[in-house]
């Protein structure tokens, strides 16, 4: 499993190399995106991300449901995402 987070502006594009978040960069300068590969799990907090910041872009490799997605509001509690359901036979 892979998983890469960038945030992007409303260009869309990011705004310098240290957006690029990954295995060797899992947390962004500012903390509002962390990549966690020992949990297999993103958290991105929008109260943290700039405010020019208008998308976070997320690409991740494996099975469906391999990695997990948390976001927290700007007032609100952390939200975990649902686990996808994985396909299975027709």
């Amino acid at each position: 499993m892979t998983a890469n987070a960038h945030p992007l502006l409303t260009a869309p594009k990011v705004r310098s190399d240290a957006d690029f978040n990954f295995c060797h960069q899992p947390v962004s300068s500012d903390g509002a995106v962390e990549l966690d590969t020992a949990t297999r799990q993103v958290r991105v907090d929008l109260a943290r991300l700039p405010t020019d910041v208008s998308t976070v872009l997320l690409a991740t490799s494996g099975p469906p449901g391999a990695v997990g997605v948390t976001v927290t509001e700007r007032n609100g509690p952390p939200t975990p995402s649902r686990p996808t359901p994985r396909p299975g036979p027709p």
